[in-house]
């Protein structure tokens, strides 16, 4: 598996099926790789693609070595498309601070392959997914779910209330972030353990 960016369903549903979730951190990217770095969430009009920056790089750099550019000012559009996309979702307001801190200018300058590992440790984490990933030929990734407390987590998961009839299944192109704001982690994780 490939880390994405805000990974689509598709992609979790596969993790959530499997024993152990392996991915490929070397795989060399190329123009029409730009899946890595995209984002397709659903607002009021539709499907909305988001797409990070990255520096110039010679085609077939593999993605551990993909620079964040902070050309138009990606980070905080993303935000704000999220916020108005998901901003009257459900769960928006428990699990949204969790996430968004990543997706700041504070990315600009990391690798990519950084930022989508901790946004996917986070989003593992909110989930209870539990499967554990590691890296093609390399030791087994931080798996402490983004470094929340327990304590902090079961806060966050005891304070939200049961969201309003949610229509699946959904296109699977969509970012695990759509199940996440409108229905909930334990809900998103079951969808996700379903075989649709």
């Amino acid at each position: 598996m490939i880390p994405r960016y805000l990974a689509p369903i598709t992609w979790y549903r596969e993790l959530a099926h499997s024993d152990l979730g392996v991915y490929d951190l070397e795989s060399p990217v190329t123009k029409r790789d730009k899946y890595v770095r995209r984002a397709t969430i659903l607002d009021t009009r539709g499907e909305v693609t988001m797409t990070i920056p990255v520096e110039h790089a010679p085609t077939g750099t593999p993605l551990d070595r993909l620079v964040i550019s902070g050309h138009g000012n990606w980070h905080r559009i993303h935000r704000l498309t999220i916020e108005a996309a998901y901003g009257r979702t459900p769960f928006f307001e428990h699990y949204y601070p969790l996430l968004s801190p990543l997706i700041s200018e504070n990315a600009v300058g990391r690798h990519l392959l950084d930022l989508i590992l901790d946004l996917d440790a986070t989003i593992r984490h909110i989930l209870g997914l539990t499967t554990p990933v590691t890296a093609k030929a390399s030791p087994l990734l931080n798996n402490d779910n983004a470094g929340l407390s327990t304590a902090h987590y079961q806060q966050l998961t005891n304070n939200y209330w049961r969201a309003r009839p949610y229509p699946l299944p959904l296109p699977d192109n969509l970012s695990i972030l759509d199940l996440l704001f409108n229905i909930g982690p334990d809900e998103a994780l079951n969808y996700l353990l379903r075989d649709y």
